[in-house]
């Protein structure tokens, strides 16, 4: 501020560059707290999703175990008791063995007895026909009668022995052909066992079936439940990663969003700073170009009332009467801040005064 510059814009200036270096300041202690409640909440979802994710994970191990023993644990269930079941089909099996045998025996020698076996089969068939108990007890039954009637009645000789021979012969006859039946009856009976027996091995083959579908069910069924337990698992903790991510990155955002406001709000701040202390200054420089063209207008009107004074003698008092005293340059006084003016102990009207004086 000088003389001819009375008015300035210091104080509004000084004021505006405060105002922003305060408003910067805080602006950064903002962003720091800001920033500090970002890492804060951060940290507390890292913490609290680690432990969700520990939990799940303790917690599967367990889970793990209990369904892979309980498959265990069932194998040797349905194994023992299929097992009990073989094991009496089994005993089934073998009580038909016996019959088995003798009626393949009895098939083979009633094939000899009618032929199938040739000149040796049937030799043997008769042999053993001759060979049976049966035949050879009513054969000695029959030739001990006949001797024994022979000799009481005094009868002996040739007669005798052709008696016994066709004795023989008819009981032969006769006795063939039941045992001939009874062969075929007994083979039968080995048909029969041998139906049976199938039977008893049909029922085994499905039972070991059945066995393997339902020890192959197990096995799938706990190859299931412990995929289902590990699927289960990687879901989760993909599902934990991916909210943690997610709110990881909202945090963010919020955090870049919130100094993005504070950052804008004090960018705008600074800008009305600026503008105020540019508006002071400019209303600064008006004032004082005014005061600078009042004074010029002053000092051509005091030159030509000096001029024209000197012409008619003296200061030309009434030509400066003729202006109406000091108006126009009060008037620009006023315009341009004539209160600073009087604080500065300058008075239009004082020096008109002393002008008038001298």
């Amino acid at each position: 501020m000088s003389l001819l510059s009375p008015v300035s814009a210091q104080g509004q200036t000084s004021g505006a560059f405060l105002a922003g270096l305060l408003q910067t300041q805080l602006a950064g202690q903002a962003q720091q707290s800001l920033a500090g409640y970002g890492d804060k909440a951060i940290g507390a979802l890292g913490s609290n999703y680690d432990a969700a994710r520990g939990a799940l994970t303790s917690n599967f191990a367990p889970a793990l175990s209990a369904v892979q023993g309980g498959y265990a644990a069932a194998r040797p269930d349905i194994t023992s008791n299929y097992q009990t079941g073989l094991d009496q089909i089994n005993k089934g099996i073998a009580g038909y063995s016996p019959y088995i045998g003798t009626g393949t025996d009895a098939n083979t020698m009633l094939s000899n007895a009618l032929g199938l076996g040739g000149a040796g089969g049937n030799a043997a068939a008769q042999a053993a026909f001759q060979a049976s108990p049966q035949y050879q007890w009513n054969l000695d039954q029959a030739t001990a009668n006949t001797v024994r009637g022979q000799n009481r009645y005094g009868i002996a000789g040739g007669n005798t022995l052709d008696a016994i021979t066709r004795l023989g012969s008819n009981l032969a006859s006769g006795e063939y052909n039941n045992w001939v039946n009874n062969l075929n009856n007994l083979a039968g009976r080995g048909l029969t066992a041998v139906s049976g027996q199938g039977g008893l091995y049909n029922t085994s083959g499905q039972l070991s079936a059945n066995l393997g579908n339902n020890l192959g069910n197990i096995d799938i069924g706990g190859g299931n439940a412990v995929g289902s337990l590990y699927t289960g698992l990687g879901s989760g903790l993909g599902s934990l990663y991916g909210q943690q991510g997610t709110n990881t990155a909202n945090v963010y955002t919020g955090l870049g969003q919130g100094i993005a406001g504070i950052q804008t709000g004090l960018a705008s701040a600074l800008t009305g700073d600026i503008n105020r202390a540019s508006d002071a200054q400019a209303a600064a420089d008006a004032a004082n170009q005014k005061f600078k063209m009042g004074l010029i207008g002053t000092g051509l009107q005091l030159g030509t009332a000096a001029l024209t004074g000197g012409a008619g003698g003296g200061l030309g008092l009434s030509s400066l009467a003729g202006m109406s005293g000091l108006g126009g340059l009060g008037s620009s006084f006023s315009d341009a801040g004539s209160g600073l003016l009087s604080g500065l102990g300058f008075s239009p009207w004082g020096a008109t005064s002393g002008i008038r004086g001298a």
